[in-house]
């Protein structure tokens, strides 16, 4: 695997067996960060934390003075600032990737911590400082802050790190809200945790996040991954997967599955009651979009916004979960479970 790697679309879903009325959307006008985790898209009823190194759904910094940073149903940031709506599926959730250099495992991941590593890359390498330049940053763009009414981020939008734009080369706009950031695995020095720890893949992510306030589209949230290989060495063997923790409200009650047919992994409340949320608790789940191309003569591709005869996206291809305390020791096994299998 050389140059592009592919463009991979996940979309989390927070399915309530209740209908929640829908509240008022407050914009976070947070100030720039570098290493950014104070970043969040708060629509579609959710409000979820997006990073510039592949985390999502955790609140690190503590912003709200919670581990955990999703929060469902979502009405306002008040509600959140004064503790009298802060429910959560969510506790953690990242991006993993691993694969084979020269029969070497290698792996990036982002669970609890993070091995990524803010901005792209140049000259085959991450640029060292990239943790204290705030062009690095999540960007944010709302439906009501564009070319009539532009907010920093739209005017200061990163067409040299590859942020999409319309034809007309203004920012691209998906949904209510788009959050866009560029991070890579390519620091040695960041491939610290017990799950990882390999040496690098050299791998450069472009993450683009949204949600639409639509009916149809309803509690949704849209991520969508493009990566490219910018180190000099081939990747054979590559996976991509999305790491979830999720605890529906009470954190010892749920099970986790996967639905093969819809290719929906998903995780709900044992029981019709949770401490957390009462009756009713919701599900949360993630399903892949479109996945990576190949070649197949007869079928058609979709692949970042555009349409490509003669190839075709490949489905999920593995699910496994484990319970607390069986987490991965090393980056083999990390990757083992990454292919479906059990960790050792």
């Amino acid at each position: 695997m050389k140059s592009i790697v592919n463009v991979i679309a996940v979309c989390l879903l927070i399915v309530a067996f209740f209908s929640a009325a829908s509240g008022g959307n407050l914009p976070s006008n947070l100030k720039p960060r570098l290493v950014d985790n104070e970043s969040f898209i708060n629509a579609n009823s959710i409000l979820m934390f997006i990073t510039n190194r592949g985390l999502f759904g955790r609140d690190i910094s503590g912003h709200f003075g919670y581990d955990y940073g999703t929060f469902y149903p979502y009405f306002t940031i008040a509600q959140i600032e004064n503790g009298t709506e802060i429910k959560s599926p969510l506790f953690s959730g990242g991006l993993w990737l691993g694969g084979k250099v020269s029969g070497e495992t290698r792996v990036a991941v982002a669970e609890f911590g993070t091995e990524f590593w803010p901005g792209p890359m140049e000259g085959n390498t991450y640029i060292s400082d990239a943790d204290t330049v705030t062009a690095f940053r999540v960007y944010k763009l709302y439906s009501d802050s564009m070319q009539s009414n532009p907010n920093t981020d739209y005017l200061e939008w990163p067409l040299s790190q590859g942020a999409p734009v319309v034809g007309s080369g203004n920012p691209l706009l998906l949904g209510n809200q788009t959050l866009f950031s560029v991070y890579n695995d390519a620091n040695p020095s960041t491939h610290n945790l017990t799950a990882g720890s390999s040496a690098p893949l050299g791998i450069e992510v472009r993450q683009l996040t949204w949600a639409s306030e639509s009916t149809s589209r309803s509690r949704i949230i849209y991520l969508e991954y493009r990566l490219f290989n910018r180190s000099t060495e081939n990747i054979s063997d590559f996976y991509l997967s999305i790491f979830l923790d999720p605890d529906i409200g009470g954190t010892q009650d749920d099970l986790t599955g996967c639905d093969t047919l819809s290719g929906i992994i998903f995780s709900y409340n044992a029981t019709s009651s949770d401490a957390v949320y009462g009756s009713a608790p919701p599900a949360i789940g993630v399903k892949m979009l479109y996945g990576p191309i190949i070649s197949s003569v007869d079928d058609t591709a979709y692949f970042f916004g555009a349409r490509l005869p003669g190839f075709k996206n490949l489905a999920i291809s593995s699910f496994i979960s484990y319970p607390n305390g069986d987490d991965p020791q090393s980056a083999e096994e990390s990757y083992n479970l990454m292919r479906g299998l059990r960790r050792n």
